[in-house]
C-alpha cells in the first residue's frame, strides 16, 4: 500500500500544511507502508518531492528549486486501487471543496473532507449559518466584503456596547492567520484594506466575549451511514484578558496561552459540548476528522465559532493532545483513520520484549531563558525515538523545584512548560472516562507523575539501567558543562560535547577569545563589551562609550551565556542601554524613563531573560538582502556579508562538516520564531550561490574551529561569511543545538542521507560516542 501525503496549495496556510505533512510522515514511519510526498503549487500543479524537502522550515526553502510539475490527470494516472491520498492542504483548494471534488470524481480513495461538507462549512459565513440553524451561534456577527458595506458596518458597531473590543478574522481560511482585534471602525478598515490577501473573501467581525471561556474539540467518524461518531476530550484555551488566540500563541510555546485538556469543567459541560459537536458533524455530513472551536458562556450555554475541516497535524497539536487523553497515540490515531476512513489494513509490527530494548532517558526543561525551546526539542526527540521499537524511551522534566520527573505521554503534548507541569498532576482515574474502546496507549503511559528524583538519584538510576541520557537542554546548566560533568563522572553516555567545550560554547566571550587567539587571517570573532547587572551603571556606560570609539552603532545587545536568539535586540542609542540596565537592576524611577520607539518595540524580548545577569554588546553586521526571483535565481545585494549556519559531526573520530545553510531573516536580527517556530524562518540549504571552493573552505574552517574549541560529537556554528573575500566571523557555537521539528540542522543532515530518526539513532548508538575524559575541575554532584 502507498500513501500519498498531499500538502501545500495556494492559501496563506501552506506553511502549516508543510508542518502537518512532515508530522504525518514521521508518524507513518512505524508502519510498513510506502510514502510519496506530493507538493501542490500555488498554480495547483502537482510535484512529487524528495523527503529531503519535507524537513525544510518553510515552503520558500525549496519552492524556488521546483521545475516542471504534473497535471491532475497525470497525478491520477500514477494512483492505483491500493493507494490512499491523505489530504493535508489547509485553506483554499484543500478545505473549500475543490480538491475533494477532484478526488471524488476520479474515484480515488482519500482521507479528507467531503466536497459537500466543504461547501457548507469552509467559508465562515456559511459555517456560522449552519451553526445558527442548530441554535449554537455565539452572538451577533457581520461578514464584511468591501467598503460598500461601510454604513451597514457602522450600524453593527453602534448596536454593541460603547468601547467594546471586537475580533476580526478571514472569512476563508484558518482561525489564527489574519486574526486581529480592534476597538474603532478606523482600526478595522486600516487592517482590512492593508491585508487584501487575508480578507479577499471578506472578514468576519464578532464582539469579544470576555465573560466566556474558549474551547475546541475534535470529532471523527468513518463518515458512513449510521457509523459511530467519536468526540475527543474538549480543550479549554486560556490567555490574558483582552488578548486572543493568535498565530504565535497557537504555534510557539510560551506562558501567554494555556491549554487545559481535559477542560476542568463539569461532566455535564463536557457531555453538552460533545453532543452539540456531534450534531454539527452530522449536519454537515462530515467524514474523518474535523475540529470545532467555540465558547462556553456563564450558565453553561455552548456556542461554536469555527469549523476546521482539516485539522492541523503538527506533532504537538491540540489534536494529538486530545487523542492522548483518550488513550490514542499519534500512530494509533493515524492507524484508525487509514483503517476506518480509507478501509485499508495496516499490519502491526512484531512487539520487542522490554528486556531486549535499550534504555534512553531524555532530559529537557531547566531554568534558562530557553526552557520553552528545550521543551520543543524534547518533544521532537521523544517522538522520533519512541517510533524505534528497539528503544525504551522515558522523557524527564528537570526543574530546580521538583528535580526530575518522568512525563506521561499526554503531558508531553502540552502547550508550554506550565501546562505540562499541570498535566502531569492529572490522576489516571480522571482520564479513564475519556478512554476510547480502540485506545492503544498502555494506561501506565498516561499515569500521573507525582514522584520526583534528585539529580544524584536520577544519575544512580541511569547508571544501574545502563541508559543513554539524551540532553535536550538549552542554555544554563544543561549546556554549560555542569550536566556533562555529572554524566562523565558516572560513566553514563550522552549526546554533545564534554564539560570543557560545553562551558566554552555557552560563554560567547570565551568562544570569541579562543577564536581570535587562532590569529587566522580569515577567521575571527567580533569584539564584545561585556557587563554584569551587579556593576555600577556609570561604570558600564563608560565602558560602552570606549567600545563606541571603534564600533559605531548599530549594536547587538544579547545575553552573554544564553542561546542564539533569546533576548537578542538591536541597539541604536546609548540612552536606551542606560534605561535597559536601570530597569533590569530595578532602579527606582527606571520604569518611568522612556526608550526610543525602536527599542520599546523590542523590550518584550526580555520576557524570558528574567534572571540573566551577564550581558554583552557587539557590532551589528549588516547582511545582504536576499531575494528569490521569478526565474528561481537567488540574488544578493549589499556589502557582501551573509549569515550562515553549519553543523559538524564527529564520525569515527574524524570531523565532517554538513552543507551550510543561508539564513534569510525578515528583519535585521533573526528572531526566536524564525529559528524555532515551524513554518516561519527561511533557510536555503545548500547555499545556492556557493561555488565548490566556498563549500571546501567553509567546511575546513568550521572543522578547524571545532578542533580549537574542543567540540565533540556534533555541534552547530552560526557565522557571517563574506561572499567575495571569503572572510568568516563566528558568532557562536551551539554544543547542544535546537532539535525542534523543523530546525535547520535537519535540512543539512538529510542532504547527507540522515533523516532525524537516523540521526537520533546515530547519537544514541554507543559506537558513535566520543572518548570521554574526566577533568580535575569536574562539578561536584550533590
Amino acid at each position: 500500500m502507498r500513501i500519498f501525503i498531499v500538502f501545500g496549495g495556494p492559501s496563506i496556510e501552506r506553511a502549516i500544511s508543510l508542518n502537518s505533512a512532515r508530522s504525518l510522515a514521521d508518524h507513518l514511519h512505524a508502519f510498513d507502508v510506502t510514502q510519496s510526498w506530493v507538493f501542490v503549487s500555488q498554480k495547483k500543479t502537482f510535484h512529487f518531492i524528495d523527503k529531503t524537502w519535507l524537513y525544510c522550515n518553510t515552503i520558500e526553502d525549496f519552492e524556488f528549486k521546483i521545475t516542471q510539475g504534473f497535471s491532475w490527470e497525470e497525478f491520477c494516472a500514477r494512483c492505483d486501487d491500493d493507494d490512499v491520498v491523505f489530504s493535508l492542504i489547509h485553506g483554499d483548494f484543500g478545505e473549500d471543496g475543490e480538491f475533494s471534488s477532484w478526488l471524488e470524481q476520479a474515484g480515488l480513495c482519500f482521507i479528507g473532507p467531503r466536497s459537500e461538507s466543504c461547501t457548507q462549512a469552509y467559508l465562515k459565513e456559511n459555517g456560522l449559518s449552519v451553526i445558527d440553524e442548530l441554535g449554537f451561534a455565539p452572538g451577533p456577527y457581520i461578514c464584511v466584503k468591501s467598503e460598500e458595506q461601510k454604513n451597514e458596518f457602522t450600524q453593527f458597531l453602534k448596536s454593541q456596547a460603547p468601547g467594546k473590543q471586537f475580533f476580526m478574522k478571514p472569512n476563508a481560511g484558518g482561525s489564527s492567520l489574519g486574526a486581529r482585534s480592534f476597538t474603532t471602525e478606523q482600526e478595522f478598515w486600516e487592517q482590512f484594506l492593508s491585508h487584501p490577501r487575508y480578507y479577499s473573501k471578506g472578514a468576519i467581525v464578532e464582539p469579544f466575549y470576555d465573560e466566556a471561556e474558549e474551547f475546541c474539540t475534535t470529532i471523527f467518524s468513518s463518515g458512513e451511514l449510521g457509523a459511530e461518531i467519536y468526540c475527543l476530550a474538549p480543550v479549554s484555551i486560556g490567555y490574558a484578558s483582552g488578548e486572543f488566540y493568535d498565530y504565535r500563541k497557537k504555534y510557539m510555546l510560551s506562558e501567554h496561552s494555556q491549554w487545559e485538556c481535559p477542560a476542568q469543567w463539569s461532566q455535564d459541560y463536557h457531555r453538552g459540548i460533545q453532543e452539540a459537536a456531534k450534531k454539527l458533524y452530522r449536519r454537515i455530513n462530515a467524514r474523518g476528522l474535523i475540529r470545532v472551536d467555540g465558547w462556553v458562556f456563564p450558565g453553561g450555554r455552548i456556542a461554536f465559532s469555527d469549523i476546521n475541516l482539516i485539522s492541523g497535524f503538527e506533532q504537538n497539536s491540540l489534536l494529538f493532545r486530545q487523542a492522548a487523553i483518550c488513550g490514542l497515540s499519534h500512530q494509533g490515531l493515524c492507524r484508525w483513520l487509514i483503517e476506518n476512513v480509507a478501509h485499508k489494513t495496516l499490519p502491526l509490527p512484531d512487539p520487542v520484549p522490554l528486556a531486549q530494548k535499550s534504555p534512553v532517558s531524555i532530559v529537557f526543561g531547566g531554568e534558562s531563558s530557553e526552557k520553552q525551546t528545550s521543551m520543543l526539542s524534547g518533544i521532537n526527540v521523544w517522538l522520533k525515538l519512541i517510533s524505534q521499537s528497539h528503544l525504551d524511551v522515558v522523557p524527564y522534566l528537570w526543574d530546580s523545584a521538583h528535580g526530575l520527573r518522568a512525563v506521561p505521554y499526554h503531558a508531553m503534548l502540552s502547550h508550554g512548560l506550565a501546562g505540562l507541569m499541570a498535566a502531569m498532576l492529572i490522576p489516571q482515574t480522571a482520564l479513564r472516562p475519556y478512554r476510547l474502546p480502540f485506545a492503544d496507549l498502555p494506561e501506565y503511559w498516561q499515569r500521573e507523575s507525582n514522584s520526583s528524583l534528585s539529580i544524584s538519584s536520577f544519575i544512580n538510576q541511569e547508571k544501574r539501567r545502563k541508559s543513554f541520557v539524551f540532553l535536550a537542554l538549552h542554555g544554563g546548566d544543561g549546556e554549560n558543562g555542569v550536566w556533562q560533568s555529572w554524566l562523565i563522572q558516572a560513566g553514563i553516555p550522552f549526546n554533545g560535547s564534554g564539560p570543557q567545550a560545553s562551558a566554552i560554547g555557552m560563554d560567547k566571550q570565551q568562544t570569541a577569545n579562543i577564536i581570535n587567539k587562532m590569529n587566522h587571517p580569515k577567521i575571527q570573532a567580533l569584539d564584545k563589551c561585556v557587563f554584569e547587572l551587579s556593576e555600577e551603571l556609570g561604570t558600564v556606560i563608560h565602558r560602552a562609550r570606549k567600545f563606541h570609539q571603534n564600533n559605531p552603532f548599530p549594536w547587538v545587545l544579547k545575553p552573554r551565556s544564553e542561546g542564539c536568539s533569546s533576548g537578542v535586540m538591536l541597539l541604536n542609542e546609548l540612552s536606551d542601554l542606560s534605561i535597559f540596565i536601570a530597569r533590569l537592576q530595578q532602579k527606582p524611577g527606571a520604569e518611568q524613563q522612556g526608550f526610543s520607539q525602536d527599542f520599546q518595540e523590542q523590550w518584550p524580548k526580555t520576557e524570558n531573560c528574567v534572571g540573566v545577569t551577564s550581558w554583552m554588546i557587539e557590532s551589528m553586521i549588516i547582511c545582504d538582502k536576499v531575494q528569490i526571483g521569478v526565474d528561481q535565481a537567488v540574488r544578493t545585494e549589499g556589502s557582501g556579508w551573509v549569515e550562515l549556519t553549519q553543523g559538524v559531526m564527529q564520525i569515527a573520530g574524524e570531523w565532517e562538516a554538513l552543507p551550510a545553510s543561508l539564513v534569510v531573516a525578515e528583519n535585521s536580527i533573526l528572531t526566536l520564531e524564525e529559528k524555532f517556530q515551524g513554518g516561519t524562518g527561511t533557510n536555503l540549504t545548500p547555499v545556492p550561490f556557493f561555488a565548490p571552493e566556498d563549500h571546501w573552505w567553509l567546511s575546513r574552517a568550521m572543522i578547524q574551529a571545532a578542533e580549537v574549541l574542543g567540540i565533540e560529537h556534533y555541534a552547530r556554528f552560526d557565522l557571517f561569511y563574506h561572499r567575495e573575500r571569503r572572510d568568516i566571523i563566528i558568532i557562536e557555537v551551539n554544543t547542544l543545538p535546537g532539535l525542534t521539528a523543523s530546525t535547520v540542522l535537519f535540512h543539512q543532515l538529510i542532504l547527507k542521507g540522515l533523516t532525524p530518526q537516523k540521526f537520533f539513532a546515530w547519537l544514541v548508538d554507543a559506537r558513535n560516542q566520543p572518548a570521554r575524559q574526566t577533568h580535575d575541575d569536574a562539578v561536584a554532584l550533590s
